[in-house]
């Protein structure tokens, strides 16, 4: 005999309705969202819609909520490019956890990636999450994590470097950031930029784009490059870089970023899984990711 709560955890996921939002299920949406990750603070809730928004509107993104009896209890997206598509805003009400709206969404968005014949999918997963995607035959690859940059202004180590600040990103960047990422997100750098965006670059060597307080994605073709974007992007107000600890990012750039240059304060870390076909990404070239959200 099923326990009650079993049944309760089945009754549930049959009366759970999968749909696309309507921006007047966006508030609850957003807030449950930010208290299932920890957040009191309610005013971000306007900003995180403004962010969906973005996506959402510009269709780069396929996002769902589930229901229960008039209520959204759970969100995903699939942030979705030609051959790929990244799972984000991955979150279930704090109220109905471990009744399994995780596993219905994340069954829903798999099969609208089989369905627009997508074969690769990649996340970054939080401890909780990391358990829920394993089901689904996600694999680990490695960790990424987030720092608040701590760095002097107006430093004038640049190594001699020249890096140059523009509003449209150049076809030698887009070339360079396919080849690292292993897909074309032409679509979405560009819609940062739209929005407020910059690129910095260091011609034909190495680019990044500073976004809100963020600096990322960083692709460059050797560390002190990569070093000197960041660097400048910390003088023009960048707070957070979201680093991939990969096995051929080298060993200096993160001694040097957390000890000599930055004296930064290591924020929670995620890990990054992958479902599916193998892409071939360049990843020695990425120094830095751009992140639109962990689950």
């Amino acid at each position: 005999m099923r326990n009650t709560g079993e049944m309760n955890r089945n009754q549930i996921q049959k009366k759970l309705i999968i749909k696309k939002p309507e921006n007047s299920e966006l508030i609850d949406t957003a807030k449950f969202y930010l208290r299932a990750f920890g957040a009191t603070d309610m005013s971000k809730a306007e900003k995180l819609i403004d962010f969906w928004k973005l996506f959402i509107e510009n269709k780069i993104c396929h996002f769902i909520i589930a229901k229960h009896k008039e209520k959204a209890v759970g969100c995903g997206a699939l942030v979705t490019y030609p051959d790929m598509a990244w799972v984000a805003w991955m979150a279930t009400d704090i109220d109905f956890q471990k009744k399994g709206i995780g596993n219905v969404i994340m069954k829903n968005l798999m099969d609208y990636a089989h369905e627009m014949g997508i074969k690769t999918l990649k996340l970054d997963a939080t401890e909780i999450g990391e358990k829920l995607y394993s089901k689904f035959e996600f694999r680990n690859e490695y960790q990424v994590i987030w720092y608040e940059i701590n760095y002097p202004r107006k430093s004038n180590d640049q190594r001699g470097m020249e890096i140059t600040v523009m509003d449209e990103i150049p076809e030698w960047c887009l070339k360079l950031d396919k080849e690292a990422f292993g897909d074309d997100r032409s679509q979405l750098l560009q819609l940062l930029l739209k929005n407020g965006g910059k690129v910095l670059s260091i011609e034909n060597e190495g680019y990044g784009i500073l976004w809100k307080n963020r600096i990322g994605p960083v692709i460059a073709e050797n560390m002190e490059c990569a070093i000197a974007i960041v660097r400048h992007a910390s003088e023009m107000g960048a707070e957070k870089i979201y680093i991939p600890l990969h096995k051929e990012l080298p060993n200096k750039f993160i001694i040097d970023f957390n000890k000599k240059r930055m004296g930064n304060t290591q924020i929670p870390c995620c890990t990054r899984m992958t479902y599916g076909e193998i892409i071939k990404e360049n990843t020695k070239n990425v120094y830095a990711s751009f992140i639109a959200a962990t689950g």
